[in-house]
């Protein structure tokens, strides 16, 4: 039982070790594209779109690592998971990332009374 447990913590442990390098890396990344942005170097819409996201991440992590160096932090920075509409961890620690949103089917018109009815060739 205490293998089972420990493969288990082994494993939890090797995937958020992943997650957090992937997370530095992604950061770094942000630091050369910030670079190249005071330079005035021009980015693809691909780099922007990086840049965008990490700067995303970061305005989620920030604030939630200031809670969570207050005392009680923990405890609130857990309240404030179960309801905020997002999530608070970065983009590299979500499980799955979210969907786009699918536009909504267009109804399809009924014919109005003054007119004739259509007919498909078909």
């Amino acid at each position: 039982m205490k293998l089972g447990r420990a493969a288990r913590f082994s494993s939890l442990l090797e995937r958020y070790y992943g997650r957090l390098r992937r997370e530095v890396r992604e950061t770094g990344e942000l630091y050369q594209l910030l670079a190249r942005v005071a330079r005035r170097q021009p980015l693809t819409p691909e780099e922007r779109r990086r840049m965008r996201a990490q700067l995303i991440d970061l305005a989620k992590v920030l604030p939630a690592l200031a809670i969570f160096a207050a005392p009680g932090g923990m405890l609130l920075l857990i309240a404030l998971g179960k309801v905020l509409p997002f999530s608070l961890l970065p983009s590299a620690f979500q499980e799955d990332p979210p969907a786009p949103p699918q536009p909504a089917p267009q109804p399809v018109p009924a014919p109005r009374a003054d007119e004739p009815a259509r007919r498909e060739v078909g």
